[in-house]
């Protein structure tokens, strides 16, 4: 039965030359994958291998590293509290600043995201109170999103699956996506004409997004700093229906190409809320992983792309993973919140709920929790 399953499952065999990205929207134009959009990477400088008749032959980029500094940015948030008229999350964001590969600086900010119903013209609408710790220096509430922007409708299109309302606990994804552009934005003075990495595209995806990375962008451009994203994972398709990933790895085995590479156009995208150019990267022949990449269209020069790209080959060396940058393994492990932690906020909430006797929260609760208490059976 399991060999039945497997063959049935689609691969890259389906791939038939010419094949194109899928595009997201209208707004995404997309070209045919080609093995002549592979550039290699020469990140030591030296003479590379030669190439054979099938590999690219003129696409290749060198570059001197540099000493720029490279600012890579994770968020990690939990669930606390969990009922249909409110939701409290723990939230951390956790920025990484490297130079020659050594970490110079850090900044982890941390706090507490309560969404909550409320009725507004009739509706009801969702909102938040934003709490910091109370031994938390008051500077940190400069890196905390606004109130403001995180109030939206219940049937806010960005935030629905399907016809149904949306679920509050959808505000703690928005509050941390908000808060991690908000720390980049933060820390741009710090940088020196540097790159910052954020985990993930840099699509405007929810409402009041787009306001967030204006101004990451505004702010970057003025300060010669390039802002870029990194994605762990790809779930984009050709137009034969295959996995992205997959084709380009395949193309690459097919035309022998071992060293490190970026692949180059991709798309042409003509999309306010997403306005970059796309890359797909190989950071070391020792890997199995192909990263999506993103950099902010404004700020793309592709004459720039060595000094850039080899930047990164040498930050994704760690044995843990190899060819994924070490900034972001450590923002990622910084950011994290794992589940004894989680249990331990809980905990410490729980009895404070105890203590205060608030009978209609557990109420609330319980609207809720029923799988949590088989879980435990």
């Amino acid at each position: 039965m399991y060999e039945e399953i497997l063959n049935n499952i689609n691969t890259v065999t389906e791939y038939k030359e010419g094949d194109k990205l899928s595009p997201i929207n209208k707004a995404y134009f997309t070209k045919p994958i080609s093995k002549d959009n592979f550039h290699i990477i020469n990140a030591t400088n030296q003479t590379p291998n030669k190439i054979t008749s099938n590999q690219p032959s003129t696409n290749q980029i060198t570059s001197i590293p540099t000493n720029k500094k490279l600012c890579f940015i994770d968020g990690g948030s939990s669930e606390l509290l969990r009922a249909p008229n409110f939701s409290l999350f723990f939230i951390r964001t956790y920025a990484n600043i490297t130079k020659d590969n050594k970490t110079i600086a850090d900044k982890k900010i941390e706090f507490y995201c309560l969404a909550k119903t409320k009725i507004k013209d009739g509706k009801i609408f969702y909102g938040v109170d934003l709490f910091l710790d109370k031994k938390a220096d008051p500077a940190m509430n400069n890196f905390l999103p606004s109130k403001e922007d995180l109030e939206m409708f219940s049937f806010d299109k960005t935030l629905v699956v399907g016809e149904n309302r949306a679920e509050i606990s959808k505000l703690g994804d928005v509050a941390r996506r908000f808060a991690e552009i908000k720390l980049a934005t933060e820390l741009i003075s710090k940088l020196d004409e540097g790159i910052i990495i954020l985990d993930g595209n840099l699509r405007a995806t929810f409402t009041n997004e787009t306001k967030y990375l204006d101004e990451l962008y505004e702010k970057a451009i003025a300060n010669n700093v390039l802002i870029t994203g990194l994605c762990k994972t790809s779930n984009l398709l050709t137009e034969k229906g295959n996995n992205i990933i997959n084709v380009l790895n395949y193309l690459a085995v097919k035309n022998d190409i071992k060293e490190n590479w970026y692949y180059h156009p991709v798309c042409s995208i003509e999309e306010p809320k997403h306005n970059v150019e796309m890359l797909f990267l190989k950071l070391n022949q020792a890997s199995e992983y192909i990263f999506r990449f993103e950099v902010h269209k404004p700020q793309f020069h592709k004459e720039q792309l060595g000094e850039l790209l080899t930047l990164l080959v040498k930050n994704s060396n760690d044995y843990s993973f190899p060819g994924y940058p070490y900034g972001l393994i450590k923002a990622d492990h910084l950011a994290r919140i794992p589940n004894q932690e989680k249990e331990f906020l809980k905990s410490k909430i729980l009895l404070t709920l105890k203590q205060q006797d608030q009978k209609n929260i557990t109420s609330c609760l319980k609207a809720l929790d029923a799988h949590d208490v088989l879980d435990r059976k």
